[in-house]
This record gives C-alpha cells, structure tokens and sequence, in this order.
C-alpha cells in the first residue's frame, strides 16, 4: 500500500516537469541579444491582455495577440536596455526636483477634487485635510506613490528625448504636412461628414472645412439641475414635439420671465453679443473664439440637439436672429453669426498648431524609426505557441 501511496506523487511531479505550464522550467517565450522574455511574465502579460480585451467585447486571433504581447515585451526590455547603456534610467537632481514638483502639485489637485467627498460634517478644514490625504494613500495616490510612477517611466520620456531632441521641422516640413493633412481631410469628411463634428469637438487641429456651415451664436436661458431631471423624464431619447405638450409648456414656463426680459431687450435693439455674455448660460459664449465666432454648425450635426440645428439653418439671412427655440437644455434665441468659408483653411491661420503637429510627428517617426533598428539589432526570436498551450 505504501508504494502505492507513493507512486501518485512520483507521476505528477514527472509529469510537470515535462510540461510547458512548469513555469520553473519552462523555456523563454523570447529571447533576444542580451536578455529574454521569461515564459512565466509573458503567458501573464498575455492573459491580462486577453481578459482587458474580453472586457471591452474585442475578439482577437490568439496567435496574433501572443504574437503581439511578446514584440511588446522584447522592445520594452530593449529600450530598457538601450537606457541603461546610456546613463537614463536614474533621473538627475533638476530632473527629480521637477518631478517632485509634478507629484506634488498632482496630489494638491486631487486633495481639491477629493476633499468634499471625504471630509465630514464637523471637521475643520486641517481635518478634512487629513482625512482625504488618508483615503488617497489607501488609494495608491500619495504623493511617494505618484513620484513613484514618474520614476518607474521616466528613462522612457528621457530615451525619447534622445532619440528626438534634434528633430525640428522646417517650414518646408510644416507645409508638407498641412498640405496632406487638408487633403487628407477633405476625403474623410466628405466619406463621413460626422467625423468633422468628432474633430471640432475635441478641438483638434481642422485643415478643411466642409460646404454649408455656418457660425451660431446664442443666448441661452438654461434649466437648473431639476428642470433637466424634469425635461428627461418627459423627453427621454425622444423628440420635444413627441411629449405631452400641457407637461412641457409647465416646464418651460418657469422660464418665462427671463426669456421675456431678454427679448425685450432684443427688440429695443440691444446688442446680440453683450446680452449673451450677460444674459446668457452657455459659458462658451463669453470666452474665445466663441465669444466672437460663435459655434460652428453643420446641418444633421449631432453635437447638437436637432431643435437646435434646425433652428440654425431655418434663418434666412446672416444677422437673423431666432424666436425662442425650445432644447433640451433650455430656451434659445439663435444668431447665425456668419458662413463657414468652405475648403482648406488658410495655413496662416493655424500655422502655429500646425507646427506643432508636424514636429510632433517628424519626431514619432525618428523615435519608431530607431526603435525599429535596435530591435532588429537585437535579432528577437519569438514563441507564441508556448503561450497558446
């Protein structure tokens, strides 16, 4: 019986040592010149992409992203390696002085956001204080911990530094690049004219302009916090002109009185522009460019409600202004401001954001260009199969 008792273990332990999932003696999944990807790190790099891709509803062929995780690895560990040879993984005094700095300044912001969440009914402002300080250690965002991320990433910022400190962009280079990027524009949006809107709203540089745009401006009589609430349980995803009109001629007459007093004034001919950026709720409107352009629109945009785009484009003439209009976020009266001039914006005008990009982009190239080398240099040899077992 004992041999019997014994025989169990004698086969499991022979049997992990012949198997690939004996992370101890498992191959390298890479190996390169100088280092290698250790089986064990890779198959958990792996396994972590493959749930955080999972997550997110993104099917991906197994060989292709096993393939993927490990060329990450090997460039990251050359990299690594490329910084050690040439003294960037330990910042100098200056450079952990601004660091510092950053980690700092990045906790006191967060102590500002946190502080109301966290303080209590009683305490004094040391208290709360203490008390948020408190819950962002717990959270991993003392200021050691933020100093502490900046450290572990810097060599990266300081190898690209090296690699793209003598990048500059010529104006050859600059035109170069407006030119392609208002080329290039010109066949995206007429392909599909929402990724204008995409675009305009994050405030990315536009090369070109689509036809029939125009400038808005408005003054706005805005809902408060509950009146929203109130709009939404009436409107939902719907249309305003589908909800029960008795409800909403009651929610929108709370508004009555400052809709009347700003079309009064309208009437007696006060100026459109100093009543919406003293009558009006839409801060945009008293800030630049807004405050002189106006927003611009695109007939079906979504980055509008539609009441408010047909509203736009129902004025006949430039210098029209609305009667009160009707959203979701409460009453207008719309301007249309002027016309969008149509095709390539003229370079001049926004000849500084394009310098920018173009060596912002001349230097992502020189950087992946000597990636590429020092990784070929290295002569990588892959085993995804290792990682599919």
């Amino acid at each position: 019986m004992k041999a019997k008792h014994m025989l169990l273990p004698l086969l499991l332990a022979a049997l992990l040592a012949l198997s690939p999932c004996a992370l101890a003696e498992a191959p390298a999944a890479a190996e390169f010149e100088g280092g290698e990807i250790a089986y064990a790190d890779a198959l958990a790099q792996y396994q972590s992409v493959q749930r955080s891709y999972a997550d997110l509803g993104i099917e991906e062929d197994p060989a292709i992203l096993a393939q993927q995780v490990l060329e990450g690895m090997v460039e990251d560990a050359v990299l690594q390696g490329k910084a050690g040879e040439l003294g960037l993984l330990t910042p100098d005094a200056a450079a952990l002085a601004a660091l510092q700095a950053d980690a700092e300044a990045t906790h006191e912001a967060l102590i500002s956001y946190y502080i109301d969440f966290c303080a209590s009914e009683g305490m004094t402002e040391g208290e709360a204080r203490a008390a948020t300080e408190a819950y962002l250690a717990e959270e991993g965002q003392s200021v050691q911990d933020l100093l502490d991320a900046r450290l572990a990433d810097w060599w990266r910022s300081a190898l690209y530094e090296y690699i793209c400190g003598d990048v500059a962009a010529t104006e050859a280079d600059i035109q170069a690049y407006y030119d392609a990027l208002a080329q290039t524009q010109q066949l995206q949006f007429a392909e599909d004219p929402t990724y204008f809107d995409y675009l305009y709203m994050n405030d990315d540089l536009i090369a070109y302009r689509p036809e029939g745009m125009r400038y808005i401006k408005h003054i706005i009589i805005g809902f408060d916090e509950a009146m929203a609430l109130t709009y939404e349980s009436l409107v939902g995803e719907g249309r305003l002109s589908d909800a029960d009109p008795e409800a909403v001629d009651a929610l929108y007459a709370q508004l009555d009185d400052r809709v009347a007093e700003v079309l009064e004034l309208l009437m007696q001919g006060e100026d459109f522009d100093a009543l919406m950026r003293t009558h009006g709720d839409d801060e945009n409107m008293r800030y630049e460019p807004y405050s002189t352009d106006g927003y611009i629109v695109r007939e079906g945009s979504a980055l509008f409600v539609p009441e408010f785009t047909e509203a736009a484009f129902s004025l006949q003439n430039i210098g029209d202004v609305s009667d009160p209009v009707r959203t979701a976020g409460g009453v207008h009266f719309i301007l249309y401001a002027g016309d969008v001039p149509a095709g390539p914006v003229p370079p001049e005008e926004i000849w500084d954001a394009l310098a920018v990009e173009a060596q912002n982009r001349m230097a992502d190239e020189a950087y992946d260009a000597q990636v590429a080398a020092w990784v070929a240099e290295a002569a990588p040899v892959y085993h995804p199969e290792y990682l599919l077992q």
